[in-house]
């Protein structure tokens, strides 16, 4: 059986993470949560992952396990998804009061930000109208499920940079936006953000160490 092994963060969609994260807040015995991981990363149905040798599977699950310690760190402001260049909103200062209530509203519940994240991506990036000199403007915010249930086939190199540096602003993002946003919602905000950022940092790593476990389960029961 050929199997196509994730070897970046490129080669992971949004829905595949967000798969993979629900899946690891159901109680599982250790041995169904790795077939569930493989199954998820490698794209194969779950039965043909049960028919794996224990071998490979625990070969696969490692090198699964070294990817999700690498985490991008630089923003991609820039891509084309489905023949279309998107870009990441030029001045967060500049955000407009529509984009600031889907963001509080998508942000509201830590517990449900990768179940979001295809909303706040799609609120962060949208549709380059003009380009020049390496400067762009982007179309004004509409809400579009459309646009978020393209955006959950996008790679996690892209979601996880954006996210990583929304978040990691925290209190400076807050600072820097408009006057309209009340002081009591801006501390809201950051409380917001500094939990979510928290969740972020941690939603991978959590399950690292859950990886990990499992196989020294299986290493000890085989």
């Amino acid at each position: 059986m050929k199997v196509l092994i994730p070897e970046s963060w490129s080669d992971i969609t949004l829905t595949q993470f967000q798969n993979y994260t629900a899946e690891f807040k159901k109680e599982l015995n250790p041995t169904t949560r790795l077939i569930q991981l493989i199954s998820i990363f490698c794209d194969i149905k779950f039965d043909v992952a049960c028919k794996m040798k224990i071998s490979d599977m625990k070969k696969i699950a490692k090198d699964i396990y070294a990817l999700l310690q690498i985490t991008p760190n630089t923003l991609i402001t820039t891509f084309e998804h489905n023949k279309i260049k998107y870009g990441f909103i030029p001045r967060l200062d500049d955000i407009t009061i529509g984009e600031y209530a889907d963001l509080e509203h998508y942000l509201s519940d830590a517990d449900k930000m990768w179940d979001n994240m295809h909303w706040i991506v799609s609120i962060l990036y949208r549709e380059i109208e003009e380009e020049k000199d390496g400067q762009y403007v982007i179309k004004d915010y509409e809400p579009s499920k459309e646009r978020a249930e393209e955006f959950k086939n996008l790679s996690m190199e892209v979601v996880y940079s954006a996210s990583n540096f929304f978040l990691s602003l925290g209190a400076e993002l807050v600072e820097i936006m408009p006057n309209f946003i009340q002081p009591e919602e801006k501390l809201q905000m950051t409380e917001i953000l500094k939990k979510m950022a928290g969740v972020g940092s941690k939603s991978s790593t959590i399950s690292q160490e859950e990886i990990l476990q499992d196989l020294n389960r299986l290493k000890d029961n085989n």
